[in-house]
């Protein structure tokens, strides 16, 4: 878990980890430089649950280089773990959130492996209902477009941390889109279109489920400048092939290629956009897509 400014939800959010069935739990939490009483609930915490609770205290370098932060550590300092999941700080899980993606990914061969599930729309203490976000199943190439994994469901293995750990990545992105890529070409990936998370939705979200049409329209719009800049779909595909290339098979390997050369020739912009495993999964969405492509955007 990353925190920061979280005093207002956090009680419930580690009392509902606490309260997992069927699981030992042991929380990994780095705080991003919180300048609130965010700190002392954790340390509360802590000397009430000896030995569960370990506490970095970091600066502030915003919640993706901090999760990354933490994979890294994790991966040094857990050897004894086997499972490992994301956690937002401010929303409420199910007691058996985690016995039921670990019974999924706990398989007798060994291969990196993800979890991820819908969730509930929690706002104002109301429970909304099922977002139903699935409307994909994971591919080489539609993991390059769109992130199907919310980073708060994701449960993995040790394999998948070990690929994800200590590869000093090049670009700002956010560590579930991360690992759902690197799951998803290197590994498995597993969609439970049921829900364990109450998701709760504030004004301080820092990514949230933005469920109208103009909300929508509106976050894109203001991505729109960032989107000349950072190129991270673009990008990602690069850092894949540089540090994954040699693990990938013939299929994987052509779906990134497509994605890091698609800038280079107008035939190449027109090849990913008649290529329909390119996808946002809906027809609205896709003409966005397009529209990214043939402005050399992704």
């Amino acid at each position: 878990m990353s925190t920061y400014n979280g005093e207002k939800y956090i009680k419930e959010q580690l009392d509902s980890i606490l309260s997992q069935k069927k699981v030992a739990v042991s929380l990994l939490i780095r705080d991003d430089g919180s300048t609130d009483n965010t700190l002392d609930i954790l340390n509360e915490y802590a000397s009430l649950y000896e030995g569960v609770f370990e506490i970095i205290q970091g600066n502030n370098v915003g919640w993706k280089r901090s999760f990354m932060k933490l994979i890294d550590y994790a991966a040094v300092n857990y050897s004894s773990a086997n499972y490992f999941a994301f956690s937002d700080q401010d929303d409420i899980w199910m007691e058996n959130k985690l016995s039921v993606a670990i019974e999924c990914i706990n398989k007798k061969y060994s291969c990196p492996r993800l979890y991820c599930s819908d969730l509930f729309y929690y706002k104002n203490e109301t429970n909304f209902g099922l977002i139903k976000n699935f409307n994909l199943s994971p591919s080489y190439k539609n993991c390059l477009i769109k992130n199907l994994a919310a980073g708060c469901t994701i449960v993995f293995n040790r394999e998948l941390l070990t690929l994800l750990a200590n590869k000093n990545i090049n670009i700002d992105i956010p560590h579930d889109y991360w690992a759902y890529m690197i799951a998803t070409l290197c590994g498995e990936v597993f969609i439970d279109k049921a829900a364990y998370i109450l998701y709760r939705q504030h004004d301080s979200n820092q990514i949230g489920s933005k469920r109208s049409f103009i909300e929508i329209w509106k976050r894109r719009i203001v991505n729109i400048k960032q989107s000349y800049k950072c190129h991270i779909r673009e990008n990602a595909a690069k850092e894949i092939l540089r540090l994954y290339g040699p693990l990938l098979n013939q299929d994987a390997l052509d779906a990134v290629i497509k994605i890091a050369n698609y800038r280079q020739s107008v035939l190449n912009r027109l090849s990913v956009i008649s290529d329909n495993g390119y996808t946002f999964g809906k027809t609205s969405n896709n003409i966005w897509l397009k529209f990214h492509i043939i402005f050399g955007t992704l």
